[in-house]
């Protein structure tokens, strides 16, 4: 089929129905902006922000639902970097916590509230090397309780009642008379019993002043007696003066109990 060339007039009337075909298909479309409606809502910028996305023109400029898409993928994007912030600043101060956390374990043995003042709520578990230490550096006047109401050691005997006494907590010298506190002497409020504090931290002898606490108060006054002069009592009092030595606590009432009853035993 032989090839015949448009002449000029025959284009422009080839490009002038093209265009009318354009315009007749064009006229014919539904326009984009009657598919997505322009929802126009008024936004106070001090309200609280919302989880729920707004209707309203985007950033980008494009109105209706691609404009909202727009604006809440950057709401997010801003809650994310926000929320990434936080975490961040959160791992810094667990990271400085941990870092400080060993000198505060270390520490927290010497506080005044560590460990408990009554003698009876003592646990075998509890006493450790530690536990001794402070009480060697504590002493025992706070454990000792002696002015303590006394109401609740009641023990009766046939028709008598018997109860811890202040008179417990003194030792009187035959020789001349002197009235002794018995520093290591120590009532329990919680047991209603009565305790040796040395022989409680450093006494492996099985009796009930270094274990489980004492209470025939008709027959404490001898037994108390008893076992201050027993071997186990001396013996843990020395193991007390020596761990009192080493830590420089050189004003032990303790201690210098003991070497006062030593004075007296050569004279």
């Amino acid at each position: 089929m032989a090839y015949h060339h448009k002449s000029g007039y025959q284009k422009a009337k080839d490009r002038e129905d093209k265009k009318k075909r354009e315009e007749a298909v064009i006229s014919k479309t539904v326009k984009i902006t009657e598919l997505f409606p322009t929802i126009s809502v008024n936004v106070n910028r001090e309200d609280p922000p919302s989880n729920s996305p707004l209707p309203c023109v985007g950033q980008c400029g494009l109105p209706g639902q691609f404009g909202h898409e727009f604006e809440r993928d950057n709401s997010v994007a801003a809650v994310c970097t926000q929320s990434i912030s936080h975490s961040e600043s959160d791992d810094m101060v667990d990271a400085e916590t941990l870092s400080q956390k060993p000198e505060a374990q270390a520490g927290s043995k010497g506080d005044d509230n560590s460990f408990s003042t009554d003698i009876g709520q003592w646990s075998e578990v509890e006493i450790n090397d530690t536990f001794c230490n402070f009480w060697v550096t504590r002493g025992s006047e706070c454990c000792q309780h002696s002015n303590a109401d006394f109401t609740s050691s009641m023990q009766i005997d046939g028709k008598q009642k018997r109860y811890c006494s202040q008179n417990l907590f003194y030792r009187v010298h035959s020789r001349n008379g002197e009235k002794v506190p018995r520093s290591w002497l120590c009532y329990s409020p919680a047991t209603s019993r009565i305790y040796c504090f040395v022989c409680k931290l450093f006494s492996a002898d099985d009796n009930s002043f270094s274990r489980n606490g004492f209470c025939d108060w008709k027959n404490a006054a001898s037994r108390i007696q008893s076992h201050e002069n027993s071997i186990a009592h001396r013996n843990a009092t020395i193991t007390f003066s020596q761990r009192v030595q080493v830590r420089g606590c050189v004003d032990s009432a303790i201690v210098e109990r003991y070497r006062q009853e030593c004075a007296y035993a050569k004279t």
